[in-house]
């Protein structure tokens, strides 16, 4: 069984990779699902590094439609 991590991320560059790399280390079969709500920061760019991660999912909207959407 897999579990699937939604992270949505708004404005975090401070924070969002030690929160992914901290999911990665995890011992559980995952998926990492970040999704950027329209942040006007570094986190777009920062999040962009990880798309070649296997058990990262990248989702970057241009908009924000506030955190349920993710």
């Amino acid at each position: 069984m897999k579990v699937s991590f939604i992270v949505p991320v708004y404005n975090d560059e401070k924070n969002v990779l030690e929160v992914i790399r901290r999911l990665q280390g995890l011992d559980v079969p995952k998926e990492i699902i970040v999704v950027d709500d329209g942040s006007f920061d570094s986190t777009p760019d920062l999040l962009r590094t990880l798309q070649n991660d296997p058990d990262v999912v990248v989702h970057i909207s241009q908009l924000n439609f506030g955190k349920g959407t993710a």
